[in-house]
């Protein structure tokens, strides 16, 4: 990345004095002007992904300053924060504390993002007293991300809560058939209730 910046701070330097060039000379500056713009897009890109690890880790701070660099390097280029205002993006889900299987999201590919944020509902976990997994009071009351491969279902990530303010973004590390939204207690027969998440994979 290092390279990059340096190639980047040279560009500005090496314009000055184009025009006086000879034709050819001036052909293999155009090389270089599009072979920096590779590099700038490769960077940016890289930029956004460790700005999005960040957001996801919740250091907001760093993630901001990541932002601005970016602005810097690229004032035309989008910068979104995973926890931005607005909230997530796509259909609404409705989660059966009761239920063993789970709420079907659809297939995952590796790569890929889920992105997760609390609408509204209360349940009964353990034969409790009602309560929110936006205001967990024990992980078992809390939403669990599932994905399914051949070998069976396996935890991608336990959904925070507060996603009502600020999404929650979790990558994928490999491909999933199926991925799933469950009550994370194992021992779900005496639960009641259900919530509802609004939820994308992009």
């Amino acid at each position: 990345m290092k390279h990059l910046l340096c190639i980047l701070l040279l560009t500005a330097t090496l314009r000055a004095d184009d025009a006086q060039l000879p034709a050819e000379a001036q052909r293999v500056m155009k090389e270089y002007d599009a072979a920096v713009e590779v590099a700038k897009k490769r960077l940016v890109a890289q930029l956004q992904a460790v700005m999005q690890s960040e957001t996801t880790r919740g250091h907001l701070d760093a993630a901001l300053a990541v932002r601005s660099k970016i602005a810097e390097l690229a004032p035309g280029a989008p910068a979104p924060l995973a926890g931005d205002a607005g909230g997530a993006e796509g259909q609404v889900y409705s989660i059966d504390a009761h239920d063993n299987k789970g709420t079907v999201l659809g297939p995952a590919k590796k790569g890929q993002r889920i992105r997760i944020q609390y609408v509204e509902g209360m349940w009964v976990v353990s034969g409790g007293s009602q309560r929110s997994p936006e205001e967990p009071t024990h992980p078992i009351s809390q939403v669990v991300i599932v994905g399914m491969t051949a070998a069976g279902g396996e935890v991608v990530a336990v959904v925070p809560g507060g996603t009502k303010k600020r999404a929650f973004s979790e990558s994928f590390k490999k491909d999933y058939t199926e991925v799933r939204l469950r009550c994370n207690d194992g021992t779900r027969d005496d639960n009641s209730g259900a919530v509802k998440y609004k939820a994308s994979i992009r």
